[in-house]
């Protein structure tokens, strides 16, 4: 199956997995017979991550668009990254 969902070139999900968020929409997740603890974890920590990539993308923009010069940017950008970075690998060993 990951044969036909590579995720080189992909705008969106494909076919075969984007139906479940039409089957099981967002807002209905936590009212789901399934939903507890350890789900509440995952998406908060899916929440982490996103936001994570939020300020890291907020930074690259505010450089490029020179409203924070290449120094500035080292100081907020690489220990964001870092901690980005290992917040990803520590989710990864989980």
């Amino acid at each position: 199956m990951t044969a036909d969902l590579p995720l080189i070139g992909r705008t969106g999900l494909p076919d075969q997995i984007a139906y479940l968020r039409e089957t099981y929409p967002e807002p209905t997740w936590r009212t789901h017979a399934n939903y507890g603890e350890m789900a509440a974890f995952w998406l908060q920590i899916h929440d982490s991550l996103r936001e994570h990539a939020r300020v890291l993308a907020q930074d690259t923009r505010a450089m490029q668009d020179g409203g924070l010069d290449p120094a500035g940017f080292q100081r907020a950008f690489v220990p964001r990254y870092n901690h980005f970075i290992q917040h990803l690998t520590g989710h990864h060993q989980i």
